[in-house]
């Protein structure tokens, strides 16, 4: 099997994995900040003893200039998006907060291509708008979005759902579909 079908194989892993995660997020009952760290720390006990096993720390040795990369990704791709991620489905519903997540192939596009130099093909494209389309019209329930004056922002901004609360009686979550509240 050559590296790129092993990587395939492992990200739909990865999938699957992920998938378990809105559901357990939701159902759990303490802050999702203590949650968030909690898992982070269970991450870290199952990843290092790997790490120290498979010698990968003598990289990190060798090759210091990548440390302050990797406290990046660590801040950032982790940390704050886990907490975000938490919060998020903790006020909203699991699936809501799963099908926004995978919008973030648009992301990784941009960034892929603007930062690795990453060749993105023409199928990639069209599968990843088709997703991004189809996430569209699950989260609308197909409704189009009559946008009024003065709302620029995507729905699921907090200007929005301010704005959105204070034009009727509803809390700014009930407003969204999906939200469960």
């Amino acid at each position: 099997m050559n590296k790129e079908s092993e990587g395939t194989l492992l990200a739909l892993l990865g999938m699957f994995l992920y998938g378990i995660e809105p559901v357990v997020i939701k159902a759990n009952p303490t802050n999702p900040l203590s949650f968030a760290a909690f898992s982070a720390l269970i991450a870290s006990l199952l990843l290092w003893p790997i790490v120290l096993l498979t010698s990968s720390w003598r990289e990190a040795k060798e090759n210091p200039q990548y440390i302050p990369r990797a406290f990046l990704v660590g801040m950032f791709g982790t940390a704050l998006a886990y907490i975000a991620y938490s919060y998020g489905a903790r006020l909203s519903t699991a699936i809501n907060a799963s099908l926004i997540t995978r919008a973030e192939v648009l992301f990784s596009f941009v960034l892929a291509y603007v930062f690795l130099r990453e060749k993105i093909t023409k199928h990639q494209v069209f599968w990843s708008f088709s997703i991004i389309i189809g996430l569209f019209l699950v989260i609308t329930q197909g409704k189009a979005l009559i946008p009024r004056r003065g709302r620029f922002a995507p729905p699921v901004s907090p200007p929005f759902l301010a704005e959105r609360a204070c034009d009727s009686k509803e809390t700014p979550l009930q407003s969204i579909p999906y939200s469960g509240i």
